[in-house]
């Protein structure tokens, strides 16, 4: 018995049988469970007939998740086999199948998840399709046979093998026999000569418990290969031939429109069109930008003809015939980088590897390398093995539209990616490769991406994310804390975007993939919607514009707003034709109010825009509001809301005049204003009891003023929104009317919630003169001050804002005071403590704590209590210091490492006081690179900083550092050493310098920060839709964006979102690329994903000017890629996190990014860091 099992074995490993010589077993391969069912085979005839269940994800992209019946004994050689399949069925509903589900015949090199493999597949409701992986670990590529949806239809398939060549049928089944076979294909897969083969399943769905499918199988067979479709040509091409050192070429154009290899190869045969005909020692052209891996780039042979103007070139189609030496036989990989198609064969010899997009394809000569339709300028590579001596080579090159390019270089050895060792075929000497990004972005100042999952249950209904919208609405609802259960919410820190579902390995680009954040490991999460950086990042109020305008007016101002980049969403209420309920205003955070005719209900509009503001809603008034006839009456009139009392108005042009508060959150950014040649304004100047005149016009009439009225602020602009863009005797669009506009909006949809008033009458007889004044609560319980200001800047009280929550603690004397005069400038609300015990202070409702150090006696205790709230999360700006030994001590224990023995006051001679050694760091933005102070008291320096994990950013002259920044617990430490006092700071330029640190410390956005300007590409792979936004380029020009719409497959759709920010692709699985233009600064982003069931993956990557991929958010610069040997990881793109390159994420990068921080928003949206510059 054993001899004769062995001679089966050894027969049917050396010819096919003419029956399936041994039954077949069954396996699950790749994650389908725990807690999944196990797939399983029974066997109803054997060697004929089976039922198969099974679960499994898919078979599909880089790994697969299946149930495989297969044949134990290999088959090798040529074969055919053939299946009926009677039906694949849903267990949980035996009347539906998954649309992706699949029952299969495979060949399959072997029996791991990411094996190369053939097979021809029956699905649920997609047809019949021949899908393959070329290559082991390569993505899946498919080919539709055009039976359409075949559900409840018992049909035959057929799948047969001639060398690497595999081809599929489909036919109708006839009485219990196949019909004619139909719409053959085939494919080219690198496979070994003995093969597993057999029936494979897969239900597509992955969760329990509706995850089982079961396919009916009929009437397999394997037998000796019988027919099989022919093998294309591919060419022969006219044009000229090429020869040793160059290359003949043939270029085509005014012969049709060009979208694919086809169409190309048909053009270049018709001997129609412009022809033009030439010769080049290397193949490297571009039309537009400077996209490749080398330069100088040459143009096209019709732009130096003269048919086409350069950036022209379009419908274009190539052919490239030369010979190639080979000095020593072995692997080469050639590299095709192109925009759009190409077909590349060496006649007699097969491409065995690629990467990149495109395929290997069959044709009689050998297998091509191919990229058929059209993208962008990417990548494609191919191994293939050719013997020392003289090759020749073919190369077809097609343009559709928008950026023809293509480039043809080799290297040595298999490779999965281009490296700097890659050379133009052609080049006799090394040509370079473009440069790295030296400084690509930093996101979020280094911290990495703070990211937000929402996970619902099937039953969640309205709140489903399965499509992108309600995934958005979603994500807001959770940054707003409005998302009702049972939705669960999690947040995290990520470092890197590169998610996937824990149960399968999809998407990722062969770099190292994390879990989504909350998901389930061993299961297919679905239904969730993730957000990367909260809108409380800059928290963009949703405002209305209710203008009394039948005509165009309504519609600019809108749009002046939106411009602004300051608005989650801008509406628009005719109250002309219509009344808003008091419901409808309080959907929005503010509103502005003007009129060009009456109103359609005075009375009403009145009543309801008070009822509004007692509600705590902002309203903004603007002309011709308040004349008589055009003015709101009821409530509004009576009860005391106007600002600007105003009974006329005139015209003529006026431009903005003296401001009274430049540093009113009012006039945030105003630098010019003209009114046009109507500048129609108030013509009195009577202002309503407690109101204050923040800007007048240049002829003295009053143009900005604001009132608190019961808590919430009030604000009435005394010029018409309408711009010049509608009419030019309105306001000048080139100059600041709409910040005025939306800078009032965002002043009134802040609610007052504490005020300090002067204690006591205080004047200045001179515009020199410094004073000391005091503020105190309404309440007269508490004292909050002092502050020190001129007569420019002398308020009459101070607004305390309830969602900017910091705290300034003061050990000087009251005298001392300019800390707290720059925060008067800066539009966040503080309180102000006055006390050398600051362990009796809860600091626990503060996110922001600053503390002015001269010559107080802070004891270690104070030190040790700050510290508690800072390791939770508060940030600590500590100015000055003092040599008292106990605050000392404290400091080096609980914050950063000093030389607690060496407190020195001293000057370098001959050496700058203050010298920025890290400019790229936030708190250096607007500092000098060397700084003297005038005030040589303000250059002394207590504390010689030795602590090696903080992030220096300037040094004192004797090169110890002055303003550092550390990471703490969960907090954070700013510590700038140079000492606050007004004592020392008296001089304008030193007060400047400590201006512009407080300022970088509490203002200092999240987001990108850009350093250098560029065409900046971002790249998102993803199951299912997502959308990238810029949030600073909202109002922009859409079509500044250029996107990849022209690769996305038939059925989604990438499209520019209207608002100028970005792009949305409803749809998944393919790459999707935005470009757009960028200067130097802080980019505010905003990334949103939803996915519906199935595998699930999304990663980020990007690129500068078409060059190299890099990490997005590395501080380091970008060396060229790595060179791989086939042992070695593929790193196509720099993965986000992967700060040392070396394509895996694990603790090295996590120790490089230590230092780095993120503000959460979420847990403190009351943080300074959430707030605009």
């Amino acid at each position: 018995m054993e001899k004769t099992i062995l001679t089966a074995v050894l027969l049917c490993a050396l010819i096919v049988c003419s029956s399936a010589s041994a039954e077949l077993t069954g396996m699950d391969i790749g994650t389908t469970w725990p807690p999944n069912p196990a797939g399983s085979l029974t066997i109803d005839t054997p060697g004929s007939d089976y039922t198969v269940q099974a679960a499994g994800m898919d078979i599909w992209d880089n790994a697969d998740s299946f149930y495989y019946a297969y044949q134990p004994v290999l088959v090798t050689g040529d074969f055919e086999a053939i299946v009926r399949i009677d039906s694949l069925l849903w267990l949980h509903d035996p009347l539906n199948a998954p649309d992706w589900g699949k029952a299969c015949i495979m060949a399959r090199a072997n029996l791991t998840e990411d094996s190369a493999h053939a097979m021809v597949c029956r699905s649920g409701h997609n047809g019949v399709h021949l899908q393959a992986r070329q290559v082991s670990g390569r993505h899946s590529i498919s080919k539709d046979l055009g039976s359409g949806d075949v559900f409840g239809s018992p049909i035959w398939i057929k799948l047969a093998r001639k060398g690497n060549v595999f081809a599929a049928w489909w036919a109708q089944d006839i009485g219990g026999a196949y019909g004619p076979w139909q719409n053959p294909s085939i494919t080219w897969i690198d496979m070994p000569s003995s093969v597993f083969l057999g029936l494979a399943t897969t239900s597509h769905l992955n969760t329990p418990p509706n995850n089982v499918v079961t396919a009916v199988y009929r009437n397999f067979s394997i037998s000796p290969l019988s027919d099989f479709p022919p093998i294309p040509n591919f060419g022969p091409f006219p044009g000229p031939e090429g020869g040793g050192g160059y290359m003949g070429i043939r270029e085509v154009i005014d012969n049709g429109v060009i979208s694919n290899q086809a169409d190309c190869n048909n053009s270049l045969n018709l001997g129609t069109g412009t022809i033009v005909d030439y010769t080049v020692p290397v193949l490297n052209i571009q039309d537009s930008g400077i996209t490749g891996h080398f330069s100088p780039d040459g143009v096209f042979g019709v732009v130096t003809a003269g048919h086409r103007s350069y950036g022209s070139v379009d419908h274009i189609s190539m052919v490239v015939k030369g010979i190639i030496e080979i000095p020593t036989g072995g692997e080469y990989t050639f590299c095709l980088n192109s925009d759009d198609g190409f077909t590349l064969q060496f006649p007699a010899h097969d491409f065995t590897g690629i990467s990149g997009g495109g395929e290997i394809v069959p044709f009689d000569k050998g297998s091509a390398l191919q990229f058929w339709g059209v993208r962008g300028s990417a990548d494609t590579l191919g191994v293939i093995n050719l013997p020392a001596g003289d090759h020749p080579f073919v190369l077809t090159y097609h343009e559709g539209t928008s950026g023809a390019e293509v480039e043809f270089s080799a290297a040595p050895g298999a490779r999965t990616l281009f490296s700097d060792d890659f050379l133009l075929v052609g080049s006799g000497e090394t040509i370079p490769a473009k440069p790295p990004v030296p400084n690509p972005p930093l996101i979020n100042n280094g911290a990495g991406f703070r990211v937000t999952m929402v996970y619902e249950p099937y039953t969640a209904g309205p709140n489903y994310s399965d499509e992108l919208d309600s995934a958005i609405a979603n994500i807001e609802a959770a940054w707003a804390e409005t998302l009702p259960i049972p939705n669960v919410v999690v947040t995290a820190i990520a470092n890197w975007l590169n998610f996937k579902d824990p149960d399968y390995y999809a998407g990722g680009k062969g770099f190292p993939q994390q879990p989504f954040p909350g998901s389930e490991d061993g299961l297919d999460n679905n239904h969730f919607a993730m957000g990367i950086g909260e809108k409380s990042i800059f928290p963009l109020p949703d405002v209305a514009v209710c203008g009394a305008d039948n005509g165009p007016g309504l519609t600019d101002v809108q749009s002046k707003l939106l411009g602004t980049g300051l608005f989650n969403s801008v509406s628009t209420i005719n109250v002309a034709a219509v009344t808003p309920t008091l419901a409808e205003l309080q959907a929005f955070d503010a509103v502005l109010v003007y009129s060009y005719s009456t109103y359609n209900n005075s009375v009403a509009l009145g009543d309801v825009m008070a009822d509004y503001v007692d509600s705590g809603g902002g309203v903004v008034t603007a002309v011709f509001e308040g004349l008589s006839g055009y003015n709101m009456q009821g409530r509004w009139l009576s009860g005391g809301y106007r600002v600007l009392l105003f009974t006329g108005w005139k015209n003529g042009l006026a431009t903005l005049g003296t401001v009274h508060y430049p540093s009113h959150l009012t006039m945030r950014s105003v630098s010019s204003f003209s009114g046009g040649s109507g500048s129609y304004r108030p013509s009195t100047t009577t202002l309503s009891s407690g109101a204050t005149l923040i800007a007048e016009w240049s002829d003295g009439m009053p143009l900005v003023a604001v009132k608190d009225i019961g808590g919430t602020n009030r604000v009435d602009l005394g010029f018409f929104p309408t711009s010049s863009d509608v009419s030019s005797d309105c306001w000048d669009s080139t100059t600041d009317g709409d910040l005025l506009m939306a800078n009032a909006l965002l002043y009134v949809s802040t609610p007052v919630t504490d005020k300090l008033t002067l204690s006591a009458g205080k004047s200045v007889s001179a515009a020199s003169e410094t004073i000391s004044v005091e503020f105190a609560d309404p309440d007269g319980t508490s004292s909050k001050g002092p502050g020190v200001f001129t007569k420019q800047t002398l308020p009459d009280s101070i607004n305390l804002n309830s969602t900017n929550t910091t705290i300034v603690v003061e050990t000087q004397s009251p005298t001392s005071g300019s800390v707290l005069s720059i925060l008067d400038s800066i539009p966040i609300g503080y309180d102000f403590v006055q006390t050398y015990d600051l362990s009796t202070i809860d600091f626990s409702p503060y996110n922001t704590i600053i503390l002015g150090m001269d010559g107080g006696y802070v004891e270690e205790a104070d030190m040790a209590h700050l510290a508690t709230y800072v390791n939770a999360g508060a940030r600590l700006i500590l100015l000055g210091g003092t040599g008292y030994n106990p605050f000392a001590q404290g400091l080096n224990d609980n914050f950063i490492q000093i030389n607690v023995a060496s407190y020195y006051w001293e000057i370098v001679s001959g050496v700058p006081d203050m010298t920025v050694v890290n400019s790229a760091h936030f708190l250096a933005t607007g500092l000098p690179a060397n700084y003297d102070f005038v005030n040589s008291g303000a250059s002394y320096y207590m504390a010689r900083i030795t602590d090696s994990m903080a992030t220096v950013v300037a040094k004192n002259g004797d090169g110890y550092p002055s303003l550092v920044h550390k990471l703490i617990g969960s907090g954070e430490l700013i510590y700038f050493i140079n000492s606050p006092t007004e004592f020392y700071w008296t001089d304008a330029g030193d007060y400047e310098i400590l201006q512009q640190v407080l300022l970088n410390a509490l203002l200092r956005t999240t987001g990108m920060n850009i350093h250098e300007e560029g065409d900046y590409t971002f790249l998102i792979l993803a199951d299912d839709s997502s959308q990238f936004r810029i949030l600073d380029l909202a109002g922009g020009d859409p079509d500044a964006w250029t996107i990849n719409d022209y690769e996305i497959p038939s059925g989604y759709e990438l499209i520019r979102l209207p608002d100028g920010t970005g792009f949305r692709i409803n749809g998944c699985c393919v790459d999707v690329k935005g470009t757009i233009h960028l200067t130097p600064g802080d980019y505010r982003i905003q990334i949103m994903f939803n996915e519906r069931t199935g595998h699930s993956y999304f990663g980020l990557w990007s690129s500068k000017d078409g060059s190299q991929i890099f990490l997005l958010g590395d501080t380091t610069p970008v060396p060229a890629y790595p060179q791989i040997n086939a042992l070695e990881l593929a790193c196509p793109y720099y993965l986000l996190g992967d700060v040392n390159h070396d394509c895996k994420v694990n603790f090295l990068d996590i120790s490089l990014i230590a230092l780095n921080w993120l503000t959460d928003c979420t847990m403190n949206p009351a943080d300074p860091a959430c707030i605009p510059k």
